[in-house]
């Protein structure tokens, strides 16, 4: 059985929240400066996973890229 990419490579069920893909506390806000750190934090994560360097990893990085984008949105407003 092959798990989704988003549980494979951080443990993670699919539809988990923007903050829990990015490793950051839920209900909180976060400056641009935290998610920006806590977004480098998984990719480079994903640059060491044995896996890294495979089309599921780039959905990863897609939607870790995505979920730091809404939430550095969400504080602008």
């Amino acid at each position: 059985m092959t798990h989704p990419p988003i549980m494979r490579f951080l443990g993670l069920q699919e539809g988990a929240s923007d903050e829990a893909l990015l490793g950051l506390p839920e209900q909180e806000i976060h400056s641009d400066h935290v998610i920006r750190m806590a977004l480098q934090n998984r990719l480079r994560y994903l640059d060491r996973h044995p896996g890294g360097s495979g089309d599921d990893a780039v959905i990863v990085r897609n939607t870790l890229l995505q979920s730091a984008l809404r939430l550095v949105r969400e504080g602008a407003q």
